[in-house]
């Protein structure tokens, strides 16, 4: 066989896997849009709510923030509204230098429909801003409609000199399960309009 005929074999052979990839990938994503046609339409459609946006926990003590980062992964920030020694007052003195702590930020990742898994890490710091503890946020939330979201989670607390991405690293405490709602900040009118 020559080069040219080779070439224009590679060629067909090339065409046609592409073309039952894109006829594979367009079957299941008409599967997929039957299998929830029957559903509740979210933003997202058929029952699918998006996480991306601004939430309110219930008891309005947090808020956060999720950004879409691609495929099922999204960024994910908060902040509380109380004391930033708040390990101090909320478990004890488990870290008597704190003085504060830093904002949490993490991964927030689907594994279903509307389910996902996420993880948040924020940091502890003396007067001198070094580093007292690591505290990881790790759990599930669900979303139940576009503006509500349940989550339940762990707390857990590292020294400065462990590692709080190691699965073999024991922390030091580990609180929960703790469970909360959200939800999702609304746009509204301007006061007085």
């Amino acid at each position: 066989m020559n080069k040219k005929m080779f070439g224009i074999f590679v060629f067909t052979l090339l065409l046609i896997a592409t073309g039952v990839t894109v006829a594979g990938t367009l079957k299941q994503n008409i599967d997929t849009e039957n299998e929830y046609k029957e559903g509740e339409v979210g933003a997202s459609g058929w029952g699918w709510y998006n996480p991306a946006g601004a939430w309110m926990r219930s008891d309005k003590g947090l808020i956060g923030v999720i950004s879409y980062v691609g495929w099922g992964k999204y960024a994910m920030s908060y902040e509380y509204f109380h004391d930033p020694t708040w390990p101090l007052p909320y478990y004890g003195t488990l870290f008597p230098t704190t003085v504060g702590v830093t904002d949490g930020r993490g991964e927030f990742t689907m594994t279903g429909k509307n389910t996902y898994k996420f993880s948040l890490l924020a940091i502890g710091y003396d007067e001198d801003y070094v580093t007292t503890y690591y505290s990881v946020y790790s759990g599930t939330s669900t979303l139940t409609s576009d503006n509500d979201m349940n989550s339940v989670f762990y707390i857990a607390f590292y020294t400065p000199d462990q590692d709080p991405f190691s699965e073999y690293e024991e922390p030091l405490y580990c609180f929960g399960p703790h469970e909360f709602s959200y939800e999702r900040i609304p746009i509204v009118a301007p006061c007085g309009s």
